[in-house]
């Protein structure tokens, strides 16, 4: 297998100009577009959407396959569930915002942005974070979440957490033990242990986003979940041998 690289948030989202309503590949310069295997490679497709008159944007910066992988199954079902992902996302975000519409006398405007990042890549394996910031006209401040995605084109879906362990694992558990003192260490003096027991204790659900990355797998805390909005969000990389009892051995995690 090809060795796993990484693309930063900014260099993905570099060098895009469309118009409003409009979604196409856009090529990157070639020093950041990242490789896929032969010939083929990841840039990034825009999709924006918008209402002038209502005062609302949605913009979003998502991979797009360039190359003959294009043409691969796996690899267009994985193009058609991130927009299918994105326009689910800014749906909600358009449902959401009907209930600051009627305040008087808005002094903004209420946006959606989500900027994607290749976490990891290792054909036929990719790792997708989407980075989305949400505000509404009038609110105190900007939303912010987190979405993960790794996809496997062989199969030509996204992958299962529990799919990386042999069944019957505890890795909700495996992957608490690591987290909390993590967590506990970077929040310093904002760090709450109620807080944080709650929100990354061994339950799947505090483990939902997450990505598979070169040194193992990266957990993803949106705020308010282990901390007070003022922390920001939180990240922590669990290491592959700290899950090396758990990993499914013919799988992404196991010991290299």
């Amino acid at each position: 297998m090809n060795a796993g690289r990484r693309i930063s948030a900014a260099a993905f989202a570099a060098g895009l100009s469309l118009l409003l309503g409009f979604s196409r590949p856009v090529s990157l310069p070639a020093q950041d577009a990242l490789p896929l295997g032969a010939d083929s490679r990841i840039v990034t497709r825009e999709i924006t959407e918008g209402d002038s008159i209502r005062r609302w944007s949605a913009t979003a910066r998502v991979p797009a396959i360039e190359g003959p992988a294009a043409s691969d199954p796996g690899w267009a079902a994985f193009e058609a569930a991130v927009d299918s992902i994105v326009r689910g996302e800014i749906a909600e975000f358009r449902a959401n915002m009907a209930e600051w519409e009627d305040l008087p006398d808005r002094a903004w405007s209420s946006t959606f942005e989500a900027d994607g990042s290749v976490a990891w890549v290792e054909p036929p394996l990719l790792s997708l974070i989407l980075d989305v910031s949400v505000y509404y006209s009038g609110a105190a401040h900007p939303g912010h979440y987190a979405i993960t995605l790794v996809w496997d084109a062989e199969r030509g879906r996204a992958l299962r957490a529990d799919e990386l362990f042999f069944e019957g694992a505890d890795w909700p558990g495996a992957l608490s033990r690591v987290a909390i003192p993590a967590l506990e260490r970077d929040l310093g003096e904002m760090a709450d242990a109620e807080w944080i027991a709650e929100g990354a204790g061994p339950s799947a659900r505090n483990f939902a986003r997450w990505a598979l990355v070169e040194d193992g797998l990266l957990v993803l805390f949106d705020p308010y979940q282990v901390a007070q909005y003022a922390a920001g969000p939180q990240a922590v990389t669990i290491p592959r041998e700290a899950l090396a009892d758990l990993a499914d051995p013919a799988g992404p995690l196991a010991p290299r």
